[in-house]
């Protein structure tokens, strides 16, 4: 195993292509040695250039999230709009009818005020009358005229009294009615304090995604430059130092990249100091769990426009893998098909290695890639199992993948 220093562990700087430039130069490497340092710096920006395209791919599919997210927020802000504007009608209303109760209210305070100086006059006639009756109770004809002046004052005394009962009953349920509404404007101010604190919590959150989603979208025309004019480049460089098979170097060609690993090493350093996505406040919905999670989400490795939180991706992390492998096995092995339709790969006669080798990669590499696979295509050979017997077994493979073979 080689043990390098921190100068010597591949990465794309200036002080290490500078270190590569260096050691042959002085003769200390040879030419082999060199290209590998080079294959090393192309895997990490091969490996780079992977990492940007999955962050376009995630941008993309917060955006797809964001933008149904925000139509049913935006429906949500007017149905709350026109809550308000009910209530306030309703509160309105409720004022006025609550005007016209306090002005009813005024009006009998002073009628029973009036009323009760004249009922306090009738009872003194009342008493009067009382008093004269009994005085001459005894003496005819006389007591015939006064009884007649009592029932008289004890009848208008009764229906003053009367008058006063009805004026209080009718005072009592006004009184109630305004204890009512007052407590209800109160409510009332309370609910609609409450339905504009929902409304302002969910405009800002609307604002604060917009504003995430507008650096979302800088930062991707920024990545997506980066690697038009830096990673794309500095790949294409790196493959045809790789082809070249000279021993010479060429200054020239040293010169042009030592300036694309300064231009790309500053403009990553901006891109990563200014569009640092992992610091981001990004709340999304999982597509496995549907719970709602914050943080940068992992992207779903075969369905692309799905994000996934980070326990569900650990989760599944391996049956994606293997979807995607045998998604590239059974697509490689349908457009070999298209290329030679004389052949028939699914017959009854075909084997399961005859699938593998139809791809283009080897049957050693996808042994290594995919182990679990294999092991259970071995299996499936000892026994004699032919094609048809993987087809439908739907531990394998999904059931799309089931119809497009089948179809």
């Amino acid at each position: 195993m080689t043990i390098y220093n921190d100068r010597q562990t591949p990465k794309v700087t200036l002080d290490y292509i500078d270190w590569i430039i260096e050691q042959r130069q002085q003769g200390l490497q040879d030419h082999k040695w060199q290209q590998q340092r080079l294959r090393d710096i192309y895997r990490l920006v091969k490996r780079r250039q992977k990492e940007l395209r999955i962050f376009f791919l995630t941008v993309d599919a917060l955006q797809s999230q964001y933008r149904r997210y925000h139509h049913s927020q935006y429906q949500l802000l007017d149905r709350l709009t026109e809550e308000i504007n009910q209530h306030d009608w309703k509160q309105h209303n409720d004022r006025r009818q609550q005007k016209q109760d306090e002005a009813q209210w005024t009006h009998l305070e002073k009628q029973l005020q009036h009323l009760r100086t004249y009922a306090a006059q009738r009872r003194d006639k009342k008493a009067k009358r009382e008093r004269q009756y009994h005085d001459v109770y005894f003496v005819p004809v006389v007591n015939k005229q006064y009884k007649k002046k009592y029932m008289r004052a004890r009848d208008k005394n009764n229906a003053v009294e009367q008058q006063l009962s009805d004026l209080h009953r009718d005072m009592d349920v006004i009184k109630d009615r305004l204890k009512q509404q007052r407590n209800a404007w109160s409510s009332g101010l309370a609910f609609r304090q409450q339905l504009m604190e929902q409304q302002d919590q969910i405009q800002k959150e609307l604002d604060h995604q917009q504003a995430l989603l507008v650096k979302m979208k800088q930062a991707q025309s920024f990545w997506c430059q980066f690697d038009t004019h830096h990673v794309q480049p500095y790949l294409d460089w790196l493959q045809r130092s790789d082809d070249d098979d000279d021993d010479d170097d060429d200054d020239n060609d040293w010169t042009r990249l030592r300036l694309m690993t300064v231009d790309y090493e500053e403009a990553e350093q901006h891109g990563r100091h200014t569009w640092d996505h992992e610091s981001w406040e990004v709340t999304f919905e999982c597509s496995h769990c549907h719970m709602t999670t914050d943080g940068w989400p992992y992207l779903n490795k075969v369905r692309t426009t799905q994000l996934m939180c980070v326990s569900c991706y650990q989760d599944n992390r391996t049956s994606m893998i293997m979807e995607k492998k045998l998604s590239s096995i059974f697509s490689g092995s349908q457009q070999h098909a298209y290329k030679q339709p004389d052949v028939l790969l699914f017959s009854r006669s075909s084997s399961i290695p005859s699938l593998i080798s139809s791809t283009s990669k080897s049957t050693q590499s996808i042994i290594n890639d995919c182990k679990p696979f294999v092991k259970k295509m071995k299996s499936a050979l000892s026994l004699n199992h032919k094609v048809d017997a993987l087809i439908h077994n739907p531990l394998l493979i999904s059931k799309q993948t089931q119809r497009a073979l089948l179809a």
